[in-house]
């Protein structure tokens, strides 16, 4: 599909050699735009390019089906081309979602080539209003197939934009970041569906960024599951940024009393005779961190 698009349309910049983004732009900006009575007209020959197509493969030899053929091509042809300033304008909407623009312009023309294929002006619709859903779906897949490491359904990407722009809107309109009961509330979904939403479209861990040890565990203990030993492998950090928001000696009488300095687990006497307050002070100090 995506080389039948290629053969019709202006090449996405990528592949335009020494022509920038913006001469493509340009170009395709160039391209006159559609009437109704145009889009009618084409989408009539497209129609009729089929059904020759169609008695052609069943065996019929005739010159004229060959020339409705070639007319139904290009007729689709133009109907791609004119519409191609629609496959930016949505591609430009799905700017920083982890795709480029040249990418998201060559799977959006594939989306729009769809929608040629597809039209039927007998509904009534402009033909823009009906690309419009074949664009943002093709984007939107390729956002899933090629932008993510873990794939995830469409309906749930659907979801995600959903409440990103409501969040976006409430930041417009409240001059600050809404809370999340807020923005569930405004993208019509319930406060869990939202933190479901936001574990769901946070990057994927890196077990290189946690050490080569996480690996070794994995590999060698191939009954554990992954995520358990990278969760197990993150409770030092954490506990480390919890320990980091208490007072200078809750801290280090928990690091004493847990073993966090050498891994010696020091009693409560032990601890006492560290330089510090008075021994009886170690005791209030251990229940008030444990408490925080």
């Amino acid at each position: 599909m995506a080389d039948r698009v290629r053969a019709l349309a202006p090449a996405p910049p990528d592949m335009m050699s020494g022509t920038t983004e913006g001469a493509y732009l340009t170009r395709v900006g160039a391209i006159p735009l559609l009437t109704a009575q145009d889009e009618i007209a084409l989408a009539r020959r497209i129609k009729d390019g089929r059904q020759a197509a169609r008695l052609l493969s069943e065996g019929t030899p005739d010159g004229e089906l060959r020339e409705r053929v070639r007319d139904g091509r290009l007729a689709r042809g133009r109907m791609i081309e004119a519409n191609l300033r629609l496959v930016v304008a949505v591609a430009r909407r799905y700017a920083h979602r982890g795709l480029p623009m040249t990418d998201l312009v060559q799977a959006g023309a594939v989306g729009l080539t769809q929608a040629a294929d597809r039209y039927d002006p007998s509904r009534g619709a402009r033909f823009s209003t009906y690309a419009m859903w074949w664009i943002n779906k093709a984007m939107r897949q390729a956002i899933a197939t090629e932008a993510r490491t873990v794939r995830l359904p469409e309906k749930v990407l659907g979801e995600m934009a959903r409440a990103e722009q409501a969040r976006r809107d409430l930041a417009g309109r409240l001059h600050r970041e809404p809370q999340a009961a807020e923005v569930a509330a405004e993208a019509g979904m319930t406060p869990r569906r939202l933190a479901d939403l936001a574990r769901l479209s946070a990057a994927p861990l890196s077990l290189e960024l946690l050490g080569a040890g996480v690996a070794v565990d994995i590999a060698d203990d191939p009954g554990r599951r992954p995520e358990a030993v990278v969760e197990h492998a993150e409770v030092p950090r954490r506990v480390g940024d919890l320990l980091r928001g208490l007072a200078d000696r809750p801290r280090q009488v928990l690091e004493l009393r847990y073993g966090m300095v050498d891994g010696t687990v020091y009693t409560p006497a032990q601890v006492a005779r560290s330089p510090s307050p008075p021994r009886w002070a170690e005791g209030r100090s251990s229940g008030s961190a444990c408490r925080t």
